[in-house]
């Protein structure tokens, strides 16, 4: 049944599907390069963290972004605010579930170690809300190539 539903989907949305991720694997392409750049061969093996984030940013994009655009199309919302405004959503969802499940899972360790990383330390909060940024960026940068109508 999943290639029914790339059937249903025009060039224009695939190539869409394929770039959305772009705000997350370039810098993290670069960022990476740039420390591995100067240290010998052997530590090709840090590449792991980076591909592990580029396949991540990959399958969000189908988990949350497709059933997304499908919702949207079916509905002939073509906005960019109705698809920065789910963005929001699916990334808001997936932060409330991340900190529902690290305060059950860490909650002890957290409470004894004021160093702890929590989703409410500071240091939470801003990577709470990069994360968000990036979703409406990719949301963004999907938007522009499969959804937006050309102006001329």
């Amino acid at each position: 049944m999943p290639g029914a539903m790339w059937k249903m989907l025009s060039r224009r949305e695939l190539l869409g599907f394929a770039l959305a991720p772009l705000p997350v694997v370039g810098p993290v392409t670069l960022v990476f390069g740039i420390i591995l750049l100067p240290l010998p061969p052997d530590s090709l093996a840090a590449l792991q963290a980076a591909s592990e984030v580029v396949f991540w940013s990959y399958v969000a994009t189908v988990v949350f972004g497709l059933p997304i655009h499908l919702l949207l199309r079916s509905k002939q919302q073509t906005s960019l605010r109705a698809y920065l405004g789910l963005a929001v959503v699916a990334a808001i969802a997936v932060l409330s579930g991340l900190a529902l499940v690290s305060d059950g899972l860490f909650s002890d360790w957290a409470k004894d170690n004021p160093f702890a990383f929590t989703m409410w330390s500071r240091a939470g909060v801003v990577l709470s809300l990069i994360f968000v940024a990036v979703a409406c960026l990719c949301a963004s940068v999907f938007w522009a190539v499969a959804v937006r109508r050309s102006q001329t």
